[in-house]
C-alpha cells in the first residue's frame, strides 16, 4: 500500500510541474515582444545623452526584409540586443538598446516594401559610415509541415554573435531627418543545417540520400528529425534619405491692400474702386471694406454701423 500512495503522489507531482512548464512556455510565446509592420510603437532609443556635443540631427532606422520563397516557413522571427553607429570623429557609440528582452521583429511581415520602425535617435552632425546590429541568440522560426507546425531555434554561428557590421555612409544635419532602410535577407540569411547553397540559390542536402526512407510498404518519407535551422545574418543598407519637414505657411496678420482681395472679385483692393461690393465706391462708402448696402449710421460719426464700434449706454 505505501509503495503504491508513493507512486500515485509522484504522478501527480509530474503531472503539475507538465502542466506549470507548459503554461510557462504558453506565456512567453504570448507576452513576446513581437514588432511588425506599419508598428506604431515608440522604442526607447535614447543613449548617453552626455556624448552628444553641439548642434545634432536626428535618424531613423527602419527595417524591411527580402521576399521568402518557401512556402513551409510561416514567420522568421529575430530578436536585436542594441544597435551601435561609427564616426571617425566620435569613434564607435550605441545609439539603440532594447534592454534584457530586447525587440523582436516577424520579417515575413516586412516584405514586398512594408518597413518597420527599429528606433529614433540623436547623433551629432557630421559623417557616420557604419552601423552594427547586434542579435541576441533567441530567434526562432515556425515550420509547418504535413499541415502541422512547429516553432524551431534558429542558432547564430559564434563568428556571428559580435554583431553585423554595415557599410554605408550617411550624413547628420539639423536640417531634416536622416530615414536609413536596412534589408535583413530572410531568403540568405535562414538556412538549414545539412545544406550547400548553389549559385543560382537553391539548396541541395548533403544527406539527402541518408535521409530518404520506406516504411514498410515501399512508401517513401524525408527524416528530419536531426535537421536544425541556423540563421547567419544577411543584412544590407538599401536607402539612406533626408527627409526635410516642411515649415507652415505664415498667416498674413497685417492689411495689404496691394495683395488683399477683401470681395475676392478677382481684384486687389489697391485697384478696386469698391472694395467690399455693396455698390457704393470707397469714397462713398462709410464702410469701405464691410458690406453694407444700407448705409446705416446711428450715431451720425460718418461710421457705419456695421465696422463701428458698439456703443455703450449707461442707464440712470
Amino acid at each position: 500500500m505505501k509503495v503504491q500512495k508513493s507512486m500515485q503522489v509522484r504522478r501527480k507531482k509530474n503531472l503539475m510541474f507538465s502542466f506549470i512548464g507548459a503554461l510557462l512556455s504558453m506565456t512567453l510565446l504570448g507576452c513576446a515582444n513581437v514588432a511588425t509592420e506599419n508598428s506604431t510603437e515608440v522604442v526607447d532609443t535614447s543613449m548617453n545623452q552626455s556624448i552628444l556635443s553641439g548642434d545634432t540631427g536626428e535618424v531613423e532606422l527602419l527595417l524591411t526584409d527580402f521576399p521568402l520563397d518557401n512556402a513551409e516557413v510561416k514567420k522568421v522571427h529575430v530578436t536585436f540586443s542594441h544597435v551601435d553607429v561609427y564616426s571617425e570623429e566620435f569613434g564607435w557609440m550605441t545609439v539603440i538598446d532594447y534592454g534584457a528582452e530586447g525587440m523582436t521583429f516577424d520579417l515575413l511581415t516586412l516584405q514586398n516594401g512594408k518597413t518597420a520602425p527599429m528606433g529614433n535617435f540623436s547623433l551629432n552632425t557630421g559623417v557616420y559610415d557604419q552601423i552594427r546590429l547586434h542579435l541576441y541568440d533567441t530567434n526562432m522560426i515556425l515550420i509547418e509541415k504535413d499541415g502541422v507546425e512547429s516553432w524551431e531555434d534558429l542558432k547564430i554561428p559564434s563568428g556571428e554573435k559580435t554583431g553585423i557590421k554595415l557599410i554605408g555612409e550617411f550624413t547628420v544635419e539639423t536640417s531634416g531627418k536622416v530615414q536609413i532602410t536596412v534589408d535583413f535577407n530572410a531568403e540568405e540569411s535562414v538556412i538549414m543545417a545539412g545544406h550547400d547553397h548553389e549559385k543560382n540559390g537553391k539548396k541541395k542536402h548533403k544527406n539527402e540520400k541518408k535521409n530518404h526512407h520506406k516504411d514498410k510498404k515501399g512508401h517513401k518519407f524525408h527524416d528530419d528529425k536531426n535537421e536544425k535551422y541556423l540563421l547567419k545574418p544577411v543584412i544590407e543598407i538599401i536607402s539612406v534619405e533626408t527627409v526635410v519637414q516642411k515649415q507652415p505657411a505664415q498667416r498674413q496678420l497685417v492689411y495689404d491692400p496691394n495683395t488683399t482681395d477683401t470681395d475676392r472679385d478677382g481684384i486687389v483692393d489697391a485697384l478696386d474702386i469698391d472694395d467690399d461690393n455693396d455698390r457704393f465706391t470707397d469714397a462713398n462708402d462709410n464702410c469701405p471694406l464691410v458690406f453694407n448696402s444700407d448705409q446705416l449710421d446711428s450715431d451720425k460719426n460718418g461710421i457705419g454701423d456695421a465696422c463701428d464700434a458698439p456703443m455703450l449706454l449707461i442707464l440712470k
